[in-house]
């Protein structure tokens, strides 16, 4: 779930800049799944503690985590989150600690755009095209396709 939360983040924005989407249709199709995705790891967030405080302890990860969020603050995680942790991890440890959903989830919100749109105008901006060369990945995938429903028909008859 983090991978494809953050991947979501920087790659999904830069894809979308190749293949020549304009930044509201990038927002459809990566900030805006990304965002739900976080709502849903809030509310899954509960459950998936209760199942987790069978056991006593907490885990050493978690508790860095909990030193981090106590000496920067809640919004530098929420600008770090959606490129080295996720959208939903984020969201699931807010809740552990306490956060105020609205709070949470504008910070949330914001920085995500931000990052979106750094990695859609970055692409664009410094032609980074020419290196994805994506449409050859796009050929080969159309080719596949082809060869699938080939032998699919074949095999019908």
């Amino acid at each position: 779930m983090c991978l494809l939360s953050t991947w979501k983040t920087y790659a999904g924005p830069a894809i979308a800049a190749v293949l020549g989407f304009s930044f509201l249709e990038m927002l459809a199709y990566n900030f805006v799944p990304a965002m739900l995705v976080g709502l849903k790891a809030w509310y899954a967030g509960a459950w998936f503690f209760s199942l987790n405080l069978k056991k006593k302890q907490e885990s050493t990860k978690m508790k860095k985590f909990e030193a981090l969020w106590d000496r920067f603050g809640d919004r530098t995680a929420a600008l770090l989150s959606p490129i080295f942790i996720g959208i939903p991890t984020y969201a699931i440890i807010a809740k552990k600690l306490g956060a105020n959903f609205k709070r949470t989830f504008i910070n949330l919100s914001t920085f995500t755009l931000l990052w979106c749109a750094i990695f859609y105008y970055g692409t664009l901006v410094f032609n980074l095209d020419k290196h994805l060369n994506i449409e050859s990945y796009i050929d080969k995938v159309e080719e596949i396709q082809k060869n699938h429903k080939k032998e699919t028909q074949g095999k019908e008859k």
